[in-house]
């Protein structure tokens, strides 16, 4: 039975998004085992992950500009969260994952603060020994707010080369859940904004800078670290949630 046959019968039974979380399983253990024992040939996982398309889920509708605008504000003067305020800050301009903002320290940034290398992440505590998710490292171009940001934080904490750039409040790395859970769930409810996950940060930031800016695809999949195909598919939603199809129901006169 080939991946083909494969990901047809769990079709009948399971989601695309279920389907997904299989294939990035059996994509991982094929590469541990072809290192382990040494197998022979392409990865049949590989390229089947990019084939499957996954519809966005309804708290998946990317966050508006006026949303964003209003929870980095509310991070920035809520006395309890405005810990968290740059590292938001640094996410939503960027659109990494929020482990590879979490695990990014002050050498992976050039001299001026202009330019970022993401080359290792973080989940649960555990740092990814083969770097990000998709294994590849990537630049990311800074934008002036985040550069302005981060030269401030610089000269406020006095940091080491190998230090966190967003460490956690009593040192070390943050946590995934407890931010979910914790910080931006409790955010999302002071504005009445509906729940959706801080993943959807990632999503949103990738498609307003298509949408919006007009980003190139073939650099937007270069600084996010997915290829044009993956991007379109599972990353580019649409953004204007007005009607844009022409009214035929009156007569021109």
């Amino acid at each position: 039975m080939t991946a083909k046959d494969v990901i047809v019968r769990w079709s009948e039974t399971v989601s695309n998004s279920t389907i997904k979380a299989y294939l990035f399983d059996l994509r991982s253990c094929w590469d541990w085992a072809k290192d382990k024992y040494h197998l022979e040939g392409l990865n049949p996982w590989r390229d089947r992950i990019g084939r499957i398309k996954v519809q966005p889920r309804e708290h998946d509708i990317p966050i508006s500009i006026a949303e964003f605008q209003a929870i980095i504000a509310t991070f920035k003067f809520h006395r309890t969260y405005t810990f968290y305020a740059e590292f938001v800050i640094f996410v939503s301009h960027t659109a990494c994952r929020f482990g590879e903002a979490a695990e990014l320290r002050w050498k992976h940034l050039d001299a001026g603060f202009s330019k970022t290398w993401i080359q290792a992440a973080i989940s649960s505590g555990h740092v990814n020994k083969k770097g990000t998710k998709t294994e590849k490292f990537r630049a990311v171009v800074l934008s002036d707010t985040v550069k302005s940001m981060l030269l401030e934080r610089y000269e406020r904490v006095k940091p080491q080369p190998d230090d966190r750039v967003f460490p956690a409040v009593k040192g070390g790395s943050m946590n995934d859940q407890y931010f979910r859970a914790r910080v931006w769930k409790p955010i999302l409810s002071i504005y009445n904004i509906d729940y959706t996950r801080p993943y959807n940060i990632r999503h949103s930031a990738t498609s307003h800078a298509h949408q919006k800016k007009g980003a190139d695809l073939a650099a937007l999949a270069e600084q996010t670290g997915h290829s044009k195909r993956v991007l379109i598919d599972t990353y580019l939603h649409g953004t204007d949630r007005e009607c844009l199809f022409v009214d035929f129901g009156e007569p021109e006169e």
